[in-house]
């Protein structure tokens, strides 16, 4: 007869893998395991060393018709950013919707907002291509201007005039974490 600790051991690794597979599903990542000394089981979507294996690949993210991986990658490149930064950005932004607009008015993918858009030349917001070119110029300038990406994310976030007085804030913070989040996931799409 089994005892119940291993029951409860069965139950518990039974309801991680259900959560870390739910999650993996809804962000598109990649599950892998690594099996320790003591024979323990770690999984995760961000392997820290070669022992990791793969256990799951899952979906990409489905993006609209005319963003996809390439168009990111050709606009990133050409202004020497990183596109899994730029997709990281477009997912935090609008969920990969080129029709979205926020509650203060910020249009398209990267979600700009119309002086900004006219600011880096932008004529049609809800284009994908001409808002992510216009997008990235606008993060480009940002990280120019403060010279961290922390900085930069929470100026692209809040405005450039904003952050210095408000980089401690807690949805500035979180912002730059989800961020900084996708783009570990996004790199090895790129």
């Amino acid at each position: 007869m089994i005892g119940k600790g291993w029951q409860t051991k069965f139950y518990s690794l039974t309801l991680s893998l259900l959560l870390i597979l739910s999650l993996a599903d809804r962000v598109g990542a990649n599950i892998y395991i690594y099996r320790d000394k003591e024979g323990i089981l770690h999984f995760t979507n961000l392997p820290r060393h070669p022992g990791y294996r793969l256990y799951l690949k899952t979906r990409p993210d489905r993006a609209p018709k005319g963003v996809n991986d390439w168009v990111i990658k050709e606009i990133a490149l050409k202004h020497g950013l990183p596109p899994a930064l730029i997709k990281a950005i477009i997912k935090v932004e609008s969920d990969f919707d080129p029709k979205a607009v926020s509650p203060a008015g910020a249009l398209g993918l990267m979600q700009l907002k119309p002086i900004t858009a006219q600011e880096v030349g932008i004529q049609n917001p809800f284009s994908p291509v001409e808002n992510i070119e216009g997008g990235v110029k606008y993060l480009k300038k940002m990280l120019y201007q403060f010279g961290s990406l922390e900085k930069a994310l929470g100026a692209y976030y809040l405005g450039p005039d904003r952050i210095n007085d408000n980089i401690n804030r807690p949805d500035v913070k979180k912002y730059i974490e989800k961020v900084l989040y996708y783009y570990q996931i996004y790199k090895n799409q790129f």
